[in-house]
């Protein structure tokens, strides 16, 4: 338990851990809506759980933060693989760039891949996905025509493109000739009653907690959604002694690679196609999870429910782009389902 649900009365536990939910708002030195994931633990810090509406911060603090005009060729906001390869290639033209990152490391997703990369040495084949990460962090920091800002968000877009970015404690105007945003994705939630207990979990903020901190998620999990992401998450789980009870999955095939799949198989793990999780039972947190076949109208199929003895449900059941920004800028936005959601219209390629 991390925060508490003002609607709900209830426990909140932490769901994406990037940053991108409301699912982990602590106070943290009397400060209200600080996620918990994005803050470096110091000495000293003041960490207090977030119950119904905090007060009103004291914003003196804020008033007097420092603020800084730059001005500069590029500006990519987004440190993961797609920035800091933009950051790269810029650079070498002899562009000046602004690498704008809101976690305290550099990497994005690739910082929680422990799996090997398929491909050619040229596409990072054979290493590991945070082998990858730190070689393109090792590029980028020691390139004389990039400047590095973590810990640091992109908050609008105001007049004549100037993006508006803050830190802790200072703020910064940058107008760029040219804006790349590499910004990502967010996990999808699930729609069933339930979704909001602590124990359920993106798949990817279980990567975070296991991979980057040494923390198992839970004891007994069940996953829903068998794409690749999904079908390695449940493999990462049973290599830091987790208990998978299942893997269920809407469509009538896995949508992953069979080599990821049949890792679960050797393991004893069910793969279940055509099956996705009802309910998700638990008071306090997550106790428990029903199961039900459905048919081709994805239906549920009366009478085929199971319960699932679990502290744990995983959603690895699609991305949508982190496209908010883009909006700002007055980029043209279409709808594309294939793609996850609002994505911006291509008039090229």
């Amino acid at each position: 338990m991390i925060s508490w649900s003002i609607r709900r009365k209830r426990a909140r536990g932490p769901f994406c851990m990037i940053g991108k939910c409301s699912s982990c708002f602590v106070k943290v030195d009397g400060k209200p809506y600080v996620r918990a994931c994005r803050e470096p633990l110091r000495e000293g810090i003041r960490v207090e759980r977030q119950r119904g509406l905090p007060e009103i911060p004291v914003i003196g603090d804020l008033a007097t933060l420092k603020e800084e005009n730059l001005s500069t060729d590029v500006l990519i906001i987004g440190g993961g693989p797609a920035g800091l390869s933009a950051a790269v290639k810029s650079a070498e033209k002899g562009l000046k760039v602004i690498l704008v990152e809101d976690s305290f490391k550099l990497g994005g997703q690739l910082v929680k891949q422990t799996h090997k990369f398929f491909g050619s040495k040229e596409l990072f084949g054979g290493l590991r996905g945070f082998q990858i990460a730190e070689k393109l962090a090792r590029e980028v920091e020691r390139n004389p025509n990039i400047s590095v800002l973590t810990g640091t968000y992109a908050y609008g877009v105001f007049r004549d493109q100037i993006v508006g970015l803050a830190s802790s404690d200072r703020t910064w105007r940058v107008k760029a000739k040219c804006y790349i945003l590499s910004t990502g994705a967010m996990e999808n939630f699930l729609p069933v009653p339930g979704n909001d207990l602590p124990g359920v979990m993106g798949a990817g903020g279980a990567q975070t907690l296991m991979n980057e901190y040494g923390v198992k998620p839970g004891e007994k999990a069940l996953v829903v959604g068998a794409g690749n992401v999904g079908l390695i998450i449940s493999y990462q789980l049973l290599q830091a002694g987790v208990d998978v009870k299942a893997v269920v999955e809407a469509l009538p095939e896995i949508g992953g690679w069979f080599v990821h799949a049949a890792k679960l198989v050797r393991y004893g793990v069910p793969v279940l196609t055509r099956h996705t999780v009802k309910e998700i039972i638990g008071k306090d947190q997550v106790e428990g999870a029903v199961i039900v076949e459905i048919d081709e109208k994805f239906q549920p199929i009366p009478g085929s429910e199971k319960k699932v003895d679990c502290d744990l449900v995983l959603l690895a059941v699609g991305l949508t782009p982190d496209t908010r920004l883009l909006s700002q800028f007055g980029v043209q936005m279409r709808w594309v389902p294939e793609l996850g959601g609002m994505v911006p219209l291509r008039t090229r390629y």
